[in-house]
């Protein structure tokens, strides 16, 4: 440990914590501006005893300054939480099966690195509770490609459906797919031996 930042002698709380405040004069006068922060907050707490609060957790924070008067303060524009998902230029969403390690970057855009069979999910307006169902995180459609790497397969999936925000995704299918021997479906899961086979 290089840097410690301590704060002591308050009472703890969700939104609590200790952090890094970056200020400068203002372009053009000498007005202190914002200019960026870093913060480590509390997010949840409950009944503390001797040996701690038990349910305690924290997010790292990170703000910039978009602009406007010399009084405009930073605002959030990345996150990550206790669990280690990352959210950029959104809160991620805490309802996502912990299943996926959960990169969010913007409101309906996702990435999922799956743990348990070397799958890589790079998805749009997609989430997913507990029991793995897909829903749209926004209303409109929903896209997704799959890289498979045991057994070295990449598939394009979309979602034909125009519907609305935490609606359950159904219709979702393989529109493209790459096979490890280079043979490509467009329109079909089993392009077989051809090295381009394009159904419908």
């Amino acid at each position: 440990t290089v840097l410690t930042l301590d704060s002591i002698g308050h009472y703890p709380y969700a939104g609590y914590g200790v952090g890094i405040d970056f200020k400068g004069e203002d372009y053009g006068n000498t007005a202190i501006r914002e200019y960026a922060k870093i913060q480590a907050v509390m997010t949840d707490s409950g009944s503390q005893n001797s040996s701690g609060d038990p349910t305690f957790k924290s997010a790292l924070t990170f703000w910039t300054n978009t602009g406007g008067a010399s009084g405009t303060l930073a605002t959030e524009k990345m996150r990550i939480t206790s669990d280690g998902r990352v959210g950029i230029g959104v809160t991620p969403k805490n309802n996502w099966n912990s299943n996926y390690d959960v990169l969010q970057i913007g409101q309906t855009s996702a990435v999922w690195s799956h743990r348990n069979d070397s799958q890589l999910l790079l998805a749009s307006n997609f989430k997913f509770d507990s029991n793995g169902s897909a829903y749209r995180l926004g209303s409109g459609y929903a896209a997704d490609v799959i890289v498979e790497g045991f057994n070295g397969k990449v598939r394009i999936r979309t979602s034909p459906t125009d519907a609305a925000a935490d609606s359950l995704i159904t219709d979702i299918a393989d529109r493209l797919v790459v096979l490890p021997a280079g043979n490509v479906g467009i329109g079909t899961s089993s392009p077989g031996s051809n090295t381009l086979a394009i159904t419908g």
